[in-house]
Protein backbone atom coordinates (compact mmCIF):
# COMPACT_ATOMS: atom_id res chain seq x y z
CA UNK A 1 0.00 0.00 0.00
CA UNK A 2 3.31 2.42 0.39
CA UNK A 3 3.09 2.74 -3.00
CA UNK A 4 -0.34 4.77 -3.37
CA UNK A 5 0.51 8.60 -2.76
CA UNK A 6 -2.71 9.21 -1.11
CA UNK A 7 -2.74 7.09 1.62
CA UNK A 8 -2.84 6.90 5.40
CA UNK A 9 0.05 5.56 6.66
CA UNK A 10 -0.03 3.11 9.60
CA UNK A 11 2.24 -0.07 10.62
CA UNK A 12 0.40 -3.52 10.82
CA UNK A 13 1.91 -6.05 13.05
CA UNK A 14 0.81 -9.89 13.03
CA UNK A 15 -1.25 -10.98 16.26
CA UNK A 16 -0.81 -14.70 15.21
CA UNK A 17 3.11 -14.91 15.38
CA UNK A 18 3.64 -18.56 14.81
CA UNK A 19 5.71 -19.12 11.23
CA UNK A 20 2.76 -20.24 8.65
CA UNK A 21 2.63 -21.05 4.85
CA UNK A 22 3.96 -18.88 2.71
CA UNK A 23 1.63 -17.20 0.18
CA UNK A 24 1.92 -19.49 -2.99
CA UNK A 25 2.02 -18.14 -6.66
CA UNK A 26 1.07 -20.22 -9.16
CA UNK A 27 1.50 -19.50 -13.04
CA UNK A 28 -1.13 -21.83 -14.75
CA UNK A 29 -0.79 -21.97 -18.35
CA UNK A 30 -4.36 -20.80 -19.14
CA UNK A 31 -7.82 -20.53 -17.51
CA UNK A 32 -8.52 -24.18 -17.61
CA UNK A 33 -5.33 -24.97 -15.91
CA UNK A 34 -6.16 -22.52 -13.75
CA UNK A 35 -9.83 -23.94 -12.87
CA UNK A 36 -7.98 -26.94 -12.31
CA UNK A 37 -5.89 -26.08 -10.37
CA UNK A 38 -8.13 -24.36 -7.75
CA UNK A 39 -10.55 -27.50 -8.47
CA UNK A 40 -7.80 -29.78 -7.17
CA UNK A 41 -7.04 -27.43 -4.41
CA UNK A 42 -10.25 -27.01 -2.89
CA UNK A 43 -10.36 -31.13 -2.63
CA UNK A 44 -7.32 -31.34 -1.39
CA UNK A 45 -8.07 -28.76 1.58
CA UNK A 46 -10.85 -30.35 2.09
CA UNK A 47 -9.00 -34.37 2.76
CA UNK A 48 -7.10 -31.68 5.57
CA UNK A 49 -10.80 -30.34 7.53
CA UNK A 50 -10.74 -27.07 6.03
CA UNK A 51 -14.54 -27.28 5.15
CA UNK A 52 -15.67 -25.78 1.75
CA UNK A 53 -17.63 -22.54 3.58
CA UNK A 54 -14.11 -21.30 4.62
CA UNK A 55 -12.75 -21.02 1.35
CA UNK A 56 -12.53 -18.61 -1.06
CA UNK A 57 -12.01 -18.14 -4.76
CA UNK A 58 -11.99 -14.28 -5.50
CA UNK A 59 -11.97 -12.26 -8.53
CA UNK A 60 -11.49 -8.96 -10.29
CA UNK A 61 -14.67 -9.47 -12.38
CA UNK A 62 -17.79 -11.83 -12.60
CA UNK A 63 -16.04 -13.24 -16.31
CA UNK A 64 -13.33 -14.79 -14.98
CA UNK A 65 -15.36 -17.45 -12.93
CA UNK A 66 -16.51 -18.99 -16.12
CA UNK A 67 -13.69 -21.75 -16.26
CA UNK A 68 -13.79 -22.40 -12.84
CA UNK A 69 -17.35 -22.40 -12.58
CA UNK A 70 -17.81 -25.74 -15.09
CA UNK A 71 -14.86 -27.27 -13.82
CA UNK A 72 -16.44 -26.69 -10.57
CA UNK A 73 -19.40 -28.73 -12.17
CA UNK A 74 -17.02 -31.47 -13.65
CA UNK A 75 -16.00 -32.40 -9.98
CA UNK A 76 -19.41 -32.17 -8.04
CA UNK A 77 -17.89 -29.36 -5.79
CA UNK A 78 -20.90 -27.50 -4.45
CA UNK A 79 -20.41 -23.57 -4.75
CA UNK A 80 -22.20 -20.44 -4.01
CA UNK A 81 -21.52 -17.31 -5.78
CA UNK A 82 -22.42 -13.64 -4.07
CA UNK A 83 -21.37 -11.41 -6.92
CA UNK A 84 -24.71 -11.34 -8.33
CA UNK A 85 -26.10 -14.94 -10.09
CA UNK A 86 -23.94 -17.65 -11.54
CA UNK A 87 -22.33 -16.81 -14.91
CA UNK A 88 -24.50 -19.09 -17.18
CA UNK A 89 -27.59 -18.26 -15.19
CA UNK A 90 -27.12 -14.68 -16.38
CA UNK A 91 -30.25 -13.51 -18.29
CA UNK A 92 -27.32 -12.28 -21.19
CA UNK A 93 -25.80 -14.91 -21.16
CA UNK A 94 -28.90 -17.50 -21.40
CA UNK A 95 -30.20 -15.22 -24.10
CA UNK A 96 -26.97 -15.48 -26.25
CA UNK A 97 -27.18 -19.86 -25.65
CA UNK A 98 -30.78 -19.77 -26.73
CA UNK A 99 -30.10 -18.88 -30.22
CA UNK A 100 -27.46 -21.54 -30.59
CA UNK A 101 -29.85 -24.01 -28.88
CA UNK A 102 -32.38 -22.87 -31.41
CA UNK A 103 -30.10 -23.67 -34.12
CA UNK A 104 -28.32 -27.01 -32.95
CA UNK A 105 -31.72 -28.59 -31.96
CA UNK A 106 -34.53 -26.47 -33.66
CA UNK A 107 -37.33 -28.33 -31.63
CA UNK A 108 -36.20 -26.63 -28.08
CA UNK A 109 -39.29 -24.91 -27.10
CA UNK A 110 -37.39 -23.04 -24.11
CA UNK A 111 -34.77 -21.32 -26.35
CA UNK A 112 -37.79 -20.77 -29.10
CA UNK A 113 -39.49 -18.71 -26.86
CA UNK A 114 -36.53 -17.15 -25.26
CA UNK A 115 -35.07 -15.57 -28.43
CA UNK A 116 -38.82 -14.60 -29.65
CA UNK A 117 -40.00 -12.90 -26.33
CA UNK A 118 -37.27 -9.67 -27.02
CA UNK A 119 -39.01 -9.14 -30.62
CA UNK A 120 -40.73 -6.10 -31.11
CA UNK A 121 -44.54 -6.43 -30.61
CA UNK A 122 -43.97 -10.07 -30.09
CA UNK A 123 -46.15 -11.17 -26.60
CA UNK A 124 -46.81 -14.18 -25.18
CA UNK A 125 -49.72 -15.27 -26.87
CA UNK A 126 -47.94 -15.05 -30.38
CA UNK A 127 -45.19 -16.43 -29.32
CA UNK A 128 -46.96 -19.31 -27.86
CA UNK A 129 -48.46 -19.04 -31.58
CA UNK A 130 -45.73 -19.43 -33.41
CA UNK A 131 -44.28 -22.22 -31.39
CA UNK A 132 -47.33 -24.32 -32.40
CA UNK A 133 -46.53 -23.79 -35.70
CA UNK A 134 -43.05 -24.88 -35.42
CA UNK A 135 -43.69 -27.78 -32.43
CA UNK A 136 -44.38 -30.39 -35.01
CA UNK A 137 -42.36 -29.23 -37.93
CA UNK A 138 -40.12 -31.21 -40.14
CA UNK A 139 -38.38 -27.48 -41.79
CA UNK A 140 -38.94 -24.99 -38.26
CA UNK A 141 -37.09 -22.25 -39.96
CA UNK A 142 -39.30 -22.71 -43.21
CA UNK A 143 -42.30 -22.55 -41.11
CA UNK A 144 -41.01 -20.02 -38.65
CA UNK A 145 -40.55 -17.48 -42.08
CA UNK A 146 -43.91 -18.48 -43.31
CA UNK A 147 -45.65 -17.69 -39.67
CA UNK A 148 -43.78 -14.62 -39.66
CA UNK A 149 -45.41 -13.23 -43.00
CA UNK A 150 -48.61 -14.21 -41.42
CA UNK A 151 -48.34 -12.36 -37.87
CA UNK A 152 -50.39 -9.26 -38.08
CA UNK A 153 -47.41 -8.16 -35.14
CA UNK A 154 -44.23 -7.55 -35.29
CA UNK A 155 -43.74 -9.07 -38.66
CA UNK A 156 -40.46 -6.84 -39.55
CA UNK A 157 -38.89 -8.07 -36.47
CA UNK A 158 -39.62 -11.46 -37.05
CA UNK A 159 -38.24 -11.61 -40.17
CA UNK A 160 -35.41 -9.68 -39.20
CA UNK A 161 -34.89 -12.81 -36.25
CA UNK A 162 -35.80 -15.47 -39.18
CA UNK A 163 -32.63 -13.96 -41.52
CA UNK A 164 -30.71 -14.05 -38.60
CA UNK A 165 -31.08 -17.74 -37.56
CA UNK A 166 -30.86 -18.75 -40.92
CA UNK A 167 -27.50 -17.23 -40.98
CA UNK A 168 -26.28 -19.16 -38.12
CA UNK A 169 -27.35 -22.10 -39.21
CA UNK A 170 -24.77 -21.23 -41.64
CA UNK A 171 -22.23 -21.02 -39.50
CA UNK A 172 -20.72 -24.74 -37.87
CA UNK A 173 -18.05 -22.50 -35.08
CA UNK A 174 -19.99 -21.57 -31.59
CA UNK A 175 -17.57 -18.43 -31.87
CA UNK A 176 -18.20 -17.11 -34.76
CA UNK A 177 -22.09 -17.59 -34.01
CA UNK A 178 -21.89 -15.96 -31.21
CA UNK A 179 -20.42 -13.21 -32.62
CA UNK A 180 -22.99 -12.98 -35.01
CA UNK A 181 -25.47 -12.74 -32.49
CA UNK A 182 -23.96 -10.09 -30.94
CA UNK A 183 -23.02 -7.66 -33.75
CA UNK A 184 -27.16 -8.02 -34.54
CA UNK A 185 -29.46 -5.84 -32.78
CA UNK A 186 -28.75 -7.64 -29.80
CA UNK A 187 -25.94 -4.92 -28.57
CA UNK A 188 -28.48 -2.62 -29.06
CA UNK A 189 -30.72 -4.63 -26.67
CA UNK A 190 -27.59 -4.72 -23.97
CA UNK A 191 -27.43 -0.90 -23.88
CA UNK A 192 -30.63 -0.66 -21.97
CA UNK A 193 -29.07 -1.82 -18.73
CA UNK A 194 -26.58 0.09 -16.58
CA UNK A 195 -24.13 -2.67 -16.34
CA UNK A 196 -24.53 -2.67 -20.58
CA UNK A 197 -19.76 -2.90 -20.62
CA UNK A 198 -19.83 -5.61 -17.41
CA UNK A 199 -22.66 -8.18 -19.79
CA UNK A 200 -20.34 -7.01 -23.24
CA UNK A 201 -17.06 -8.46 -21.03
CA UNK A 202 -18.98 -11.78 -20.03
CA UNK A 203 -20.14 -12.39 -23.57
CA UNK A 204 -17.17 -11.55 -24.69
CA UNK A 205 -15.32 -13.91 -22.53
CA UNK A 206 -18.21 -16.76 -23.57
CA UNK A 207 -17.06 -16.04 -26.89
CA UNK A 208 -13.22 -16.88 -26.30
CA UNK A 209 -14.10 -19.84 -23.99
CA UNK A 210 -15.90 -21.24 -27.51
CA UNK A 211 -13.08 -21.18 -29.37
CA UNK A 212 -12.10 -24.50 -27.88
CA UNK A 213 -14.53 -26.04 -29.91
CA UNK A 214 -15.45 -26.99 -33.91
CA UNK A 215 -19.20 -27.62 -33.26
CA UNK A 216 -21.71 -25.60 -31.27
CA UNK A 217 -23.13 -29.26 -30.16
CA UNK A 218 -20.01 -30.26 -28.57
CA UNK A 219 -19.88 -26.38 -27.15
CA UNK A 220 -23.55 -27.03 -25.69
CA UNK A 221 -22.41 -30.10 -24.47
CA UNK A 222 -19.88 -28.87 -22.32
CA UNK A 223 -22.41 -26.50 -20.69
CA UNK A 224 -24.71 -28.88 -20.09
CA UNK A 225 -23.47 -30.63 -17.46
CA UNK A 226 -25.31 -31.12 -14.19
CA UNK A 227 -24.34 -28.80 -11.71
CA UNK A 228 -23.76 -29.76 -8.20
CA UNK A 229 -27.01 -29.46 -5.97
CA UNK A 230 -28.14 -27.04 -3.78
CA UNK A 231 -25.00 -24.53 -5.00
CA UNK A 232 -26.49 -21.05 -4.55
CA UNK A 233 -28.86 -22.03 -1.15
CA UNK A 234 -26.30 -22.31 0.87
CA UNK A 235 -26.47 -25.95 1.74
CA UNK A 236 -25.13 -29.28 -0.35
CA UNK A 237 -25.11 -32.53 0.35
CA UNK A 238 -24.60 -34.49 3.75
CA UNK A 239 -25.54 -30.36 5.00
CA UNK A 240 -22.09 -29.51 3.58
CA UNK A 241 -21.64 -25.86 3.22
CA UNK A 242 -20.52 -24.74 -0.40
CA UNK A 243 -17.60 -23.01 -1.51
CA UNK A 244 -17.57 -19.66 -1.96
CA UNK A 245 -16.96 -17.74 -5.49
CA UNK A 246 -16.90 -13.73 -5.31
CA UNK A 247 -15.63 -10.71 -6.38
CA UNK A 248 -13.24 -9.08 -3.92
CA UNK A 249 -16.40 -6.25 -3.54
CA UNK A 250 -18.67 -8.41 -1.63
CA UNK A 251 -15.74 -9.87 0.76
CA UNK A 252 -14.86 -6.67 2.40
CA UNK A 253 -14.74 -7.71 6.18
CA UNK A 254 -14.72 -11.03 5.71
CA UNK A 255 -11.98 -13.47 6.11
CA UNK A 256 -11.49 -17.14 5.19
CA UNK A 257 -8.90 -20.11 6.24
CA UNK A 258 -7.60 -20.39 2.21
CA UNK A 259 -8.54 -18.14 -0.67
CA UNK A 260 -7.53 -18.50 -4.32
CA UNK A 261 -7.26 -15.29 -5.87
CA UNK A 262 -7.56 -16.13 -9.50
CA UNK A 263 -6.55 -14.38 -12.93
CA UNK A 264 -4.13 -11.68 -11.12
CA UNK A 265 -2.67 -10.52 -14.68
CA UNK A 266 -1.92 -7.09 -15.81
CA UNK A 267 -4.94 -5.77 -17.43
CA UNK A 268 -7.25 -7.38 -15.70
CA UNK A 269 -6.01 -6.52 -12.19
CA UNK A 270 -6.02 -3.66 -12.17
CA UNK A 271 -9.11 -3.11 -14.45
CA UNK A 272 -8.23 -1.64 -18.13
CA UNK A 273 -11.19 0.06 -17.57
CA UNK A 274 -10.84 1.55 -14.53
CA UNK A 275 -7.54 3.08 -15.26
CA UNK A 276 -8.55 4.94 -18.70
CA UNK A 277 -11.43 6.03 -16.66
CA UNK A 278 -9.02 7.43 -14.08
CA UNK A 279 -5.47 6.66 -14.38
CA UNK A 280 -3.90 7.84 -11.25
CA UNK A 281 -6.99 7.41 -8.79
CA UNK A 282 -8.25 4.35 -10.31
CA UNK A 283 -4.51 2.72 -10.05
CA UNK A 284 -4.75 3.45 -6.40
CA UNK A 285 -8.46 1.95 -6.02
CA UNK A 286 -7.09 -0.53 -7.52
CA UNK A 287 -4.32 -1.36 -5.56
CA UNK A 288 -6.56 -0.87 -2.73
CA UNK A 289 -8.52 -4.02 -3.68
CA UNK A 290 -5.68 -5.98 -4.14
CA UNK A 291 -4.82 -5.43 -0.51
CA UNK A 292 -8.57 -6.30 0.66
CA UNK A 293 -8.49 -9.93 -1.33
CA UNK A 294 -4.75 -10.95 0.01
CA UNK A 295 -5.57 -9.67 3.66
CA UNK A 296 -8.83 -12.05 3.57
CA UNK A 297 -7.16 -15.55 4.15
CA UNK A 298 -6.58 -16.37 7.40
CA UNK A 299 -4.10 -19.24 7.19
CA UNK A 300 -3.23 -20.16 2.89
CA UNK A 301 -2.96 -17.62 0.19
CA UNK A 302 -2.95 -18.90 -3.70
CA UNK A 303 -2.07 -16.32 -6.40
CA UNK A 304 -2.75 -17.26 -9.29
CA UNK A 305 -1.68 -15.35 -13.00
CA UNK A 306 -2.48 -17.69 -16.34
CA UNK A 307 0.31 -17.13 -19.27
CA UNK A 308 -1.80 -16.83 -21.97
CA UNK A 309 -5.46 -15.84 -22.71
CA UNK A 310 -8.08 -16.41 -25.93
CA UNK A 311 -9.41 -13.25 -26.51
CA UNK A 312 -13.05 -13.26 -28.35
CA UNK A 313 -11.08 -13.07 -31.81
CA UNK A 314 -9.83 -16.31 -31.26
CA UNK A 315 -6.14 -14.98 -30.77
CA UNK A 316 -3.81 -16.29 -28.17
CA UNK A 317 -2.19 -13.67 -26.34
CA UNK A 318 0.42 -13.65 -23.23
CA UNK A 319 -0.76 -12.23 -19.95
CA UNK A 320 2.17 -10.34 -17.62
CA UNK A 321 1.71 -10.74 -13.90
CA UNK A 322 0.65 -7.96 -12.07
CA UNK A 323 1.99 -5.20 -11.48
CA UNK A 324 0.61 -5.04 -7.41
CA UNK A 325 2.19 -8.48 -7.79
CA UNK A 326 5.70 -7.25 -9.40
CA UNK A 327 5.32 -4.54 -5.79
CA UNK A 328 5.88 -7.18 -3.39
CA UNK A 329 9.24 -8.64 -1.66
CA UNK A 330 10.11 -11.93 -3.66
CA UNK A 331 10.88 -13.22 -0.22
CA UNK A 332 7.35 -12.58 1.26
CA UNK A 333 6.19 -15.79 -1.28
CA UNK A 334 6.69 -18.59 -2.54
Amino acid sequence: MANNKYNYQKNLTAHRRSQGQLPILVEPTDEDAQAKFVSTGVLDLRTVEIPLNRIAVLYRKRKDSLALELELKRCNIPYRVTSGTVFFESAHIKDILAYLRVVANKTDELAWKRILRPVGDVGPKTAQVIWQSLAESKEPLVDFREAALLSKRGRSSLLILHALLVKLSQESSPAAQIRIVLESNYKDHLGRYENASERLEDIEALIAYAEKFSTTTDFLADLALEPPKDRNDGSAEDDEKPLLLSTIHQVKGLEFRAVFLISANEGNFPSTRTLAEDPTGGEEEERRLFYVAITRAEDLLFITCPLRSIDRKGAISLNPKSRFISELDRHLFE
